[in-house]
C-alpha cells in the first residue's frame, strides 16, 4: 500500500478527522497474530501503510495493553486520507487486535486501506 500513499504531516488530526466526515469511512478489524507487541504492531501498520503518524501515537508508552494509533497522508492524485487504528494485546497469547477506520472523499481508497491487512 505504501507504493499509493505519501506520508502528510497534519498540525491537527482531529479536525481534518472530523472535517472528512464519516461520509465514506470504512472500519474493519482484523488480528496481527505474529505480532508480539503493541509497539511492533505500530510499527508494521506505519511501515505497510506508508502514512504520517500524527500526535507522537507513534510511540506507545510503557506496560500499555491498548493503543490508538493515528496516521496521514495522501493517495497518489492527491486526495487525503486519514486513519485511526485501535489496537489491543492480546492477554496470554502472542499477537495484536487491530480495529482500523480509514476516511477519505472516496469509499474505495477507504476500503482500501481499511482492509489491506484483512
Amino acid at each position: 500500500m505504501s507504493d499509493f500513499v505519501h506520508k502528510t504531516f497534519v498540525a491537527n488530526f482531529q479536525g481534518e478527522w472530523e472535517g472528512m466526515g464519516a461520509d465514506n469511512e470504512v472500519v474493519e478489524t482484523f488480528a496481527l497474530s505474529t505480532m508480539k507487541n503493541l509497539p511492533d504492531a505500530v510499527k508494521e501498520i506505519v511501515d505497510f501503510l506508508g502514512m504520517q503518524p500524527c500526535d507522537k501515537t507513534d510511540v506507545v508508552p510503557p506496560k500499555k495493553t491498548k493503543h490508538i494509533l493515528l496516521l496521514s497522508g495522501k493517495v497518489v492524485g492527491g486526495q487525503p486520507v486519514y486513519v485511526r487504528a485501535r489496537m489491543k494485546a492480546d492477554a496470554g497469547a502472542t499477537g495484536v487486535s487491530v480495529e482500523i477506520t480509514a476516511r477519505s472523499p472516496s469509499v474505495a481508497v477507504s476500503q482500501a486501506l481499511a482492509s489491506v491487512f484483512v
